[in-house]
């Protein structure tokens, strides 16, 4: 098996698509401190980071406007600022945070990596879903390394 022997931290692994983690090791993603916190506890335990799968997110908050756009309206217009800006911070900045400390420990051990972004079909469908269509679609639609082993730095 290609992942023997391997070190791979999941985001969001506590239930659906990342299921039961072999250790948990617990992080606020929408928090940069506490995501640093988690990868210092992941070096001190393994020593490296092979594979980030950022796999955390969420579609629903409370004060979203989907209980509205269920009834026939348009959710844009009922979506709250704080709801927004807390799905943004969950699903784009804790995309940001983990590569950031997944690429830390990757460069410094010289021995590359892979980061795994996940995403949704949900940012094709246009359907009145903001936080949808700014979220879900950069990371599927196009790939950029973060990191190249060589030394060369890209930009994700």
């Amino acid at each position: 098996m290609r992942l023997e022997h391997k070190v791979a931290v999941v985001t969001g692994a506590g239930s659906g698509i990342g299921g039961e983690p072999h250790r948990a090791f617990v992080a606020d993603v929408s928090d940069g401190a506490s995501v640093s916190e988690a990868f210092e506890a992941i070096d001190a335990a393994y020593g490296r980071v092979d594979v980030l799968v950022n796999n955390a997110g969420v579609d629903r908050v409370a004060g979203d406007g989907f209980d509205e756009m269920m009834q026939g309206e348009v959710q844009l217009l009922h979506m709250s600022d704080d709801a927004f800006r807390r799905v943004m911070t969950i699903n784009v900045d804790g995309v940001f945070y983990g590569t950031r400390e997944a690429v830390r420990l990757m460069q410094r051990e010289k021995s590359g990596g892979s980061i795994v972004n996940m995403s949704s079909i949900a940012g094709l469908a246009g359907q009145g879903v903001p936080h949808c269509a700014v979220r879900k679609r950069p990371y599927w639609a196009r790939h950029v390394p973060a990191h190249d082993s060589s030394g060369r730095s890209g930009s994700a």
